[in-house]
């Protein structure tokens, strides 16, 4: 039977009675409640009971400021039951309960629960955990309401909590051998060889410490038509954030032609919208107005941000005219499919390449550097070509580009590096010796660790952790916030997590 729920942290009856009274007799309340004459000194008790309240709601409601935390127990009904937990055994002496100690047992990958704050207004929540036994993982996730995807912040990490971090902010950045000064000078300097473990990190985001530079009201434009679903990355250095696309149907395919515009960072979605079709969804080839939407990001943080233009059409039936962000940093991942109508130029980072057409419109030799020709003269087919046999340039950005030199388009372009428009508004996100330390069985082969991850802290045979998530993490959309405590393939390998305290405090200033 699943008894394990959260109520207000240190509820207990007995305790309080014996702490109110300490209280009253310091006030030396005790005795002066004895000398009122209710009935002559009404103004004087009435004054005194609120005095009293005041202090009770101050020392245990703590409705100014302070934080209310909420904890393991097995009687308050006040908050939702935690899913997934089993109670601990009962120490028993001579058949009666002697004592029964506060902890949960867990033995699933995912167990959650919900908090009902006093507030509206979160500005912060922290979750506390005690624990011990064999987990190789813990995090925990919030949301504001069941339709928002669960933020994630690691509690536990076994195979990293050895490591002797440095922190730079929030992110902890570990060498076996001290070769850089910080995470910022490693940043600006990656090497080319050593293998590179992350966490609870997206690599990409080393970007915004290199590449273009903040440059206040600058506006990155693409006027080159694209066909189908897009997938490209903006270095956002400058607040707000804004971004602009323009599409129109071809009308060539029967159905509704929408293009949903989503922008991430991380495991977020920090906006989405959908430019809805035209009204035409015969399929007669008639091209109607430009459609356009904006989305816009107050208080957007520096960083990597990961913009989807996804085609929810019948056989690619959206052009994608035209796309404006204000940020001077725009790559795009493979594949581009261009279908403009004057030629293009198109410069990638990539070293293998493929191009395919479908239609004999889009046969045609492409130009590598101004140098090489690349010829494209079968429909249906992927043209494949090692950049490495060709000499590329290499610009101050860094790395070596090419510089691709497109006629007639109607064509896909693949590989396994980047593309732009522009050379300046090229970032570099392509991290071939980086892996995912939930990918390896041990920390023997990493010379690097970049982890947004505060080790545990062993207390005896406890590990204590602690994070903390700020109204940014998530938005509180209705009346509870909804966490996630997961440990990652527990129940694969036997595992299970011993809860001595799990505490949930929410602040508000």
């Amino acid at each position: 039977m699943e008894k394990a729920i959260l109520m207000l942290r240190k509820i207990n009856i007995k305790e309080k009675l014996i702490e109110l009274n300490k209280l009253l007799n310091k006030l030396n309340l005790k005795e002066k409640l004895k000398k009122i004459n209710i009935k002559g000194n009404n103004k004087f008790a009435f004054g005194l009971g609120i005095f009293i309240l005041l202090i009770l709601a101050y020392r245990f409601i703590a409705p100014f400021g302070a934080s209310v935390k909420y904890q393991f127990t097995e009687k308050n009904k006040q908050v939702e039951q935690i899913k997934g937990l089993e109670s601990a055994d009962e120490f028993k002496k001579n058949a009666d309960v002697l004592l029964k100690i506060p902890q949960q047992i867990i033995r699933k990958n995912i167990v959650t629960f919900n908090v009902k704050p006093l507030y509206k207004n979160v500005d912060q929540v922290g979750v506390f955990l005690r624990f011990k036994g064999t987990p190789k993982e813990i995090k925990i996730g919030i949301r504001g309401s069941d339709k928002q995807k669960y933020v994630y912040k690691p509690l536990y990490q076994s195979l990293l909590n050895s490591l002797n971090f440095t922190r730079d902010g929030e992110i902890s950045f570990w060498q076996r051998k001290n070769e850089f000064k910080n995470l910022n000078e490693f940043a600006g300097n990656i090497p080319v060889t050593g293998l590179v473990g992350y966490y609870m990190f997206d690599p990409a985001q080393l970007a915004i410490l290199t590449g273009p530079k903040q440059i206040a009201n600058y506006s990155t434009v693409i006027n080159k038509a694209l066909r189908g679903t897009h997938t490209f990355y903006v270095k956002v250095t400058q607040n707000p954030f804004v971004l602009t696309v323009e599409k129109y149907d071809a009308n060539t395919y029967v159905g509704e032609d929408r293009l949903l515009v989503r922008v991430e960072k991380g495991e977020q979605i920090l906006a989405e919208k959908e430019i809805a079709d035209d009204g035409m969804i015969t399929n007669g080839g008639l091209q109607l107005a430009l459609q356009s939407e904006q989305l816009k990001i107050d208080q957007a943080e520096n960083g990597v941000y990961k913009v989807t233009l996804k085609d929810q059409s019948q056989g690619g039936d959206i052009r994608i005219k035209k796309i404006e962000v204000n940020q001077a940093g725009l790559v795009f991942a493979s594949p581009v499919f261009l279908v403009d109508t004057t030629p293009s130029t198109l410069i990638t980072s990539a070293k293998n390449i493929s191009l395919q057409t479908y239609h004999p419109e889009g046969l045609q030799t492409v130009q590598l550097d101004n140098k090489y020709a690349l010829p494209v003269d079968r429909v249906s087919t992927k043209f494949d070509f090692n950049l490495s046999f060709y000499n590329g340039s290499n610009p101050a950005a860094g790395g070596e580009f090419h510089t691709l030199t497109i006629p007639q388009n109607d064509l896909i372009i693949s590989g396994d590096g980047f593309f732009v428009f522009d050379k300046n508004s090229y970032f570099d996100l392509k991290y071939a010796n980086f892996v995912d330390v939930g990918t390896v069985k041990s920390t023997d082969s990493l010379d690097f660790v970049i982890a947004n991850y505060r080790p545990a802290v062993k207390k005896d045979d406890w590990y204590e952790a602690f994070v903390t998530f700020s109204p940014k993490d998530f938005k509180l959309d209705g009346d509870n916030l909804y966490f996630s405590l997961e440990s990652p393939e527990l129940n694969t390998y036997g595992g299970e997590i011993n809860v001595d305290s799990l505490e949930v405090s929410v602040s508000k200033s």
